[in-house]
């Protein structure tokens, strides 16, 4: 449904929506940035008949699942400042 469609269906000002809108983005971001990031070690998934190996791109250290069935894999050659760019984008995915 289209912004105009459903501010004319709710009596609502289109300025106040997206008001109302840049207000709601504020506070689920304060709420965001307010809580401490917390690392918890989790064990590598291991299929029936998978041998891993070291590759190009190291071992796999870490597997983090978020919403919307993103999952994000973790190498030991991976460098501690990309982790946490790629988990800072990740949250927000």
């Amino acid at each position: 449904m289209s912004v105009d469609n459903w501010c004319q269906q709710n009596g609502v000002i289109k300025a106040n929506y997206y008001y109302r809108l840049r207000r709601v983005r504020e506070a689920c971001l304060a709420h965001v940035q307010s809580q401490d990031t917390q690392f918890v070690e989790l064990p590598i998934p291991v299929k029936a008949n998978q041998i891993q190996e070291k590759s190009k791109v190291g071992e796999l250290v870490a597997i983090l699942h978020g919403p919307n069935n993103l999952s994000l894999e973790i190498f030991s050659t991976a460098t501690p400042e990309l982790v946490k760019s790629i988990i800072g984008a990740f949250t927000y995915a």
